[in-house]
């Protein structure tokens, strides 16, 4: 039997336990409103959740990755790919011509051909730009090189090429993308202009190291999605 301090015990621990709220039961709208279509914030990546205890891993704000984090990541995977195979594995060269000399980027296009021996060029900047595909894609050769300017337009080619940035890289978009660099291999894997190509193999590399980069370390998709590298 119990004691009257055991009985009231029992329905102040009762009541006690009425106070406490269940934990909250989120939807699948729910999470793909935390995580699938966060906006993408000037780095890239996601704002904080706005649902609570779905904020995800602190080193990446969000933890999962919406449609539009994915595009700026792969852009930025192609940019890095397209670079280094133009630049025997170096990226972010935007101050380089053709040969290895330098430039002044912040003014436009120097429109200067170096006689390398086997071949010619004209060629400038991080994705080297023939002058008359920098005036085409720019709207002027005068337009100043700054690195900015070489990506946008670097990303226009790649959409002139009709490359879904919604996509990671694969054997069909760098064919696609092998007509406008002559570093990138064809569906046969050579060069379309008869000269040195990287590897499918290694171009994916650079991609998905740059992609990875981008989003972070806890990268994972968001509920629903399947942005694969």
């Amino acid at each position: 039997m119990k004691t009257f301090y055991e009985f009231v015990g029992f329905f102040r621990k009762k009541k006690e336990s009425q106070k406490t709220p269940p934990p909250p039961v989120y939807s699948n709208a729910d999470t793909r409103r935390a995580y699938g279509v966060a906006s993408r914030t000037k780095d890239g990546r996601g704002a904080k959740s706005t649902v609570p205890g779905l904020s995800g891993p602190s080193r990446n704000r969000v933890g999962s990755v919406n449609r539009d984090m994915n595009r700026f990541a792969n852009t930025k995977g192609y940019q890095s790919a397209i670079g280094r195979a133009e630049h025997g594995g170096k990226d972010d060269q935007y101050n380089v011509i053709f040969g290895g000399g330098t430039f002044d980027n912040t003014k436009g296009h120097p429109d200067k051909v170096v006689d390398g021996g086997k071949y010619s060029s004209a060629a400038a900047g991080k994705y080297q730009f023939m002058p008359k595909t920098w005036k085409g894609t720019t709207g002027s050769i005068k337009t100043p090189m700054t690195p900015s300017n070489q990506d946008k337009a670097a990303t226009s080619l790649i959409k002139n090429r009709k490359v879904n940035l919604d996509l990671p890289m694969t054997p069909r978009s760098v064919n696609k993308l092998s007509g406008e660099w002559a570093s990138l291999p064809d569906k046969t894997g050579k060069s379309r202009y008869g000269q040195p190509v990287k590897s499918y193999s290694q171009l994916k590399s650079w991609f998905n190291k740059k992609k990875k980069q981008e989003l972070g370390p806890d990268y994972r998709d968001a509920p629903g999605a399947n942005y694969a590298r």
